[in-house]
């Protein structure tokens, strides 16, 4: 994209053309917050949960914030009690996420004469299960949360 676009302008283009690599994807989500129902969770995709001031660098016309690196953010140091989290996507190396992508995929076949609504509600409610459940007092969500979190870090 070119750096004289001015904020929507970059908006509106990464949302109409597709993502080519997971890093690629990575900044087209940091900047709009926004994934395409066609492009899938390549690997090398990531997401910041939390702030990280450390790596943030100065907005670019519009308040555009650049995203930070994966590598940059990789070599911060973290501590047990730290809520932020970096959410990536390696295949090669998660077994698990590989198993859940297989179970989702089977969900969505197994709900292919289903209407597009339908399917998404319960692929949201498998992946609510998933992550500690849904429609929990905040305080049990918080738990279930920092539990599921905790175990997916180790």
């Amino acid at each position: 994209a070119s750096q004289d676009l001015s904020a929507r302008e970059l908006g509106a283009e990464l949302l109409t053309e597709p993502a080519t690599s997971g890093r690629e994807l990575a900044h087209k989500y940091w900047t709009t917050r926004k994934v395409g129902y066609s492009e899938p969770l390549m690997d090398g995709f990531y997401d910041l949960v939390g702030t990280f001031p450390e790596v943030m660098r100065e907005a670019t016309s519009d308040a555009l914030l650049p995203c930070p690196s994966l590598e940059e953010v990789a070599k911060l140091p973290f501590s047990e009690s730290d809520e932020r989290e970096i959410i990536v996507v390696d295949r090669g190396s998660d077994r698990a996420l590989v198993q859940l992508d297989k179970q989702a995929q089977e969900l969505c076949a197994e709900l292919e004469d289903r209407s597009d609504e339908e399917r998404a509600k319960q692929l949201g409610n498998f992946v609510v299960r998933r992550m500690g459940g849904g429609k929990l007092p905040y305080a049990e969500l918080i738990g279930n949360w920092r539990a599921v979190s905790s175990a997916i870090k180790k």
